[in-house]
């Protein structure tokens, strides 16, 4: 993904949340982004190709990191990407 004139405010909201993402996971903080079952249900299936890229995104943390990507997080993550595609 690249930054365009068309893209750039869902691209610069993608980068503020990574940005908060990496602060919390170096803070050791808890995640505190509450999301229901049913939310999450609904965008792993309305952005299913988003919500493939974040699985991914999820599976390499998991192997390269030892970091285990919540749920919430996730769902985040699928919203921000289905932005951008």
């Amino acid at each position: 993904m690249y930054r365009t004139q068309k893209n750039a405010n869902d691209y610069d909201r993608l980068l503020v949340h990574l940005k908060y993402f990496i602060n919390r996971l170096n803070n050791h903080e808890p995640d505190s982004l509450p999301v229901s079952k049913g939310m999450i249900g609904e965008i792993e299936v309305s952005y299913s190709k988003a919500w493939e890229i974040v699985q991914r995104i999820k599976e390499l943390m998991q192997e390269k990191l030892q970091i285990e990507l919540s749920l919430s997080e996730q769902t985040y993550l699928t919203i921000h990407i289905q932005r951008l595609i």
